[in-house]
């Protein structure tokens, strides 16, 4: 009856448990190229988990006919199960990047900033901004920006008290790199802000303009309503 684990080449397929990499659900409509591109990283996923299985029928042999004791066995089976561990986390990887990839060819991120400075009736309202991608220049694009951040912060989710309102928890976005466990605060931020907007041309002599009276101007002048602004 067990015969069947010893001949090894019955095994480059295991009979009944080919693996396919699941199908990336989303109701948006993506380019041809990309459903190319996903196709064939599936096909790579699928590749990377299939072969655990003969890993696992290897092992399974070994471990019903051979000297557990001999160090030679012990070796190769600890070889085989750092294989078979390393082989799932490379599909599990290459699923994970499928769908980001997927997500990043939108062509904005709706975000929820809560708490605006601004009030409505003394109220302290959220607002859903959209961040539109910056279609010359990855290095400038914000959508990339921000994909960037969710992909460095995978696995990392910290709750963190409103500064001018402890009782609202928040999952921040922006985060020291060298500590991504803990927030950057928004002075930091302003600080950093400012340094970028000293590097702008202005006429000898002007104070350099604050990002938030820049960023309006420039909403304005390109037709944005009001209200949006």
């Amino acid at each position: 009856e067990d015969e069947e684990y010893y001949d090894l080449k019955q095994y480059s397929r295991t009979i009944d448990q080919e693996y396919s990499a699941p199908t990336i659900q989303s109701s948006l409509h993506f380019s041809d190229e990309l459903k190319r591109r996903d196709k064939e990283w599936a096909n790579v996923a699928a590749m990377a988990a299939n072969i655990t299985r003969p890993v696992d029928a290897t092992a399974y042999a070994l471990v019903k006919s051979a000297n557990l004791d001999e160090p030679a066995v012990k070796n190769v089976l600890r070889t085989l199960d750092i294989v078979r561990h390393h082989l799932a986390v490379l599909a599990t990887t290459v699923n994970r990047n499928r769908q980001n990839a997927m997500l990043r060819e939108k062509i904005k991120v709706t975000a929820l900033v809560i708490r605006l400075k601004e009030t409505s009736q003394c109220i302290h309202k959220d607002k859903y901004v959209n961040i539109k991608a910056h279609s010359k220049a990855a290095e400038l694009c914000p959508v990339e920006t921000f994909w960037e951040y969710k992909r460095r912060l995978v696995g990392r989710r910290i709750t963190h008290p409103h500064d001018t309102s402890p009782d609202l928890k928040y999952n921040p976005l922006i985060r020291p790199i060298n500590d991504p466990d803990k927030p950057v605060g928004a002075d930091k931020i302003r600080n950093h802000i400012k340094a970028v907007m000293s590097k702008l041309r202005h006429p000898p002599g002007a104070k350099v303009p604050k990002a938030r009276a820049a960023g309006a101007t420039q909403a304005a002048l390109r037709g944005t309503k009001l209200d949006d602004i």
